[in-house]
């Protein structure tokens, strides 16, 4: 498998080969040397509706997969690509943009930043001219509020290589001290002052750059495109004691953090109040299944439960998922209605089964399924019976699903973190093509198709004799 550079320049060739112009900027150019680096590449404003089906393509031709697609600015498109042969991801960032729109304003246009663009040092790609290529980067790194060290070295870069053109550029969004300033620490290397500056410059910047109705009204489009359909994913790992959902996150988890945002792992609930309620004193696990009847004590925990799902999910869950994060439950609000070990009382179990209905669902729920002698063998801290009844209880439960899949936990655990693997890219795939209006580009194998179908309660019960 090649590394995302490889990758990267396979791509700007095909928008050679299709006759798209086409600009790479930034100081990673097309070697992302983070794990946060994304390849910026500018296009003309009328080629960028056809850049997802293209990069759609591009992914399929290359055995990839386009998991995600970003759209972080009114013409603006992040698409993560994502290529697995099992044992290794590589993810690869392509963030194509046309004209620079933040806040409602044009800030450059594309075609301005194209202007005069030349080879970079290998031949392999288009970048801009130094000077278009010191003004849009600053302008665009001034608007956002950053700017690093590897930024402020490639612009004095940029600045040596074409001073009095950069000069000019600069002269277009500032004037008398602030772009002395900005051309004082262009020539010695020394930004710090441009940092203190900042929000300064963005103000100056933005007074000679009017809103424009329909910029304004782009973005808001936009914004509203990413709080409905959020670009982010919420798994549920789901499965008896000893199936291995905690092995299975803290594996599988650093794997998959590179194609999101963020990541972030919760057990069992989202957690809002920091509480952890206690079990019965001295019971632990050890109880062999639930007790008749109802309770007010479980009663009242089920109540705080829901509390936790609803606000935490508004709180915490929500807004990170909106921002593109990965947030991986070890357990969900469906366990209350299965395991006893929180409610204890069959009353205030069954309830919890009919509320669940209420507490907003995890996009995609993984069921680790592994025969009882194995789960038993992992972990002995209830009867053999007890985890036969909860298997073929989760079994029923992720039957009615649509977004559940159900992953032999009696495998290895690198088999276990490549099937989830799989399904999670898998799922982000056929998502990412259902909002571009694509065929969706999966890769499934035979052993795939048969992780993707539950079993049925009936054939657990048998496996489980």
């Amino acid at each position: 498998m090649s590394d995302p550079a490889s990758y990267a320049a396979r791509f700007v060739a095909l928008l050679d080969a299709q006759g798209i112009a086409y600009a790479v900027t930034g100081p990673a150019g097309l070697r992302p040397q983070d794990l946060d680096d994304d390849v910026d590449i500018v296009v003309l404003a009328d080629a960028v509706p056809q850049m997802g089906r293209l990069v759609s393509r591009f992914c399929e031709e290359q055995n990839g997969l386009l998991v995600n697609v970003l759209e972080h600015a009114p013409g603006a498109r992040c698409f993560v690509c994502a290529w697995s042969d099992g044992d290794t991801l590589a993810c690869l960032r392509l963030d194509i943009s046309g004209d620079c729109i933040r806040g409602g304003r044009r800030l450059m246009r594309a075609d301005e930043i194209l202007d005069g663009r030349v080879r970079d040092a290998a031949g392999t790609a288009w970048v801009p001219a130094p000077a278009r290529e010191f003004a849009s980067l600053l302008v665009k790194k001034v608007d956002q509020q950053v700017l690093n060290h590897r930024t402020a070295a490639h612009l004095s870069v940029q600045w040596h290589s074409d001073a009095a053109g950069a000069a000019a550029q600069a002269a277009h969004f500032w004037a008398g001290p602030d772009l002395e300033l900005v051309a004082r620490a262009a020539a010695t290397g020394d930004w710090h002052r441009v940092r203190a500056r900042l929000p300064g410059l963005r103000r100056a910047l933005r007074s000679r750059m009017p809103r424009q109705v329909r910029h304004r009204t782009a973005d808001l489009a936009r914004v509203w495109r990413r709080l409905s359909d959020p670009t982010g994913l919420v798994v549920a790992l789901l499965g008896p004691d000893g199936s291995g959902k905690t092995t299975l996150m803290e594996r599988c988890v650093p794997r998959l953090a590179p194609i999101f945002r963020r990541a972030y792992c919760h057990h069992f609930k989202p957690n809002v109040l920091g509480v952890t309620l206690p079990g019965p004193a001295g019971s632990g696990r050890t109880l062999p299944g639930p007790r008749p009847g109802w309770s007010l004590i479980p009663l009242a925990k089920l109540v705080y439960y829901l509390f936790d799902y609803w606000v935490g999910y508004g709180w915490k869950v929500w807004p990170r998922v909106v921002r593109s994060a990965l947030v991986v439950f070890d357990r969900y609000f469906d366990d209350l209605g299965i395991d006893p070990v929180r409610l204890r009382r069959r009353g205030p179990m069954a309830l919890a089964k009919r509320l669940s209905r209420l507490v907003p669902q995890p996009e995609l729920c993984i069921l680790l399924d592994a025969p009882t002698a194995i789960t038993q063998a992992r972990k002995r801290d209830v009867p053999p019976e007890e985890t036969a009844r909860q298997r073929a209880a989760f079994l029923t439960l992720v039957r009615g699903r649509g977004a559940a899949r159900v992953v032999d936990g009696s495998q290895p655990v690198d088999e276990v973190v490549r099937d989830v693997e799989r399904i999670i890219l898998d799922h982000l795939a056929r998502r990412t093509a259902r909002r571009l209006g694509v065929a969706p580009a999966t890769r499934t194998t035979d052993r795939q198709a048969a992780v993707r179908s539950p079993w049925t309660a009936e054939s657990a019960s048998r496996s489980a004799e």
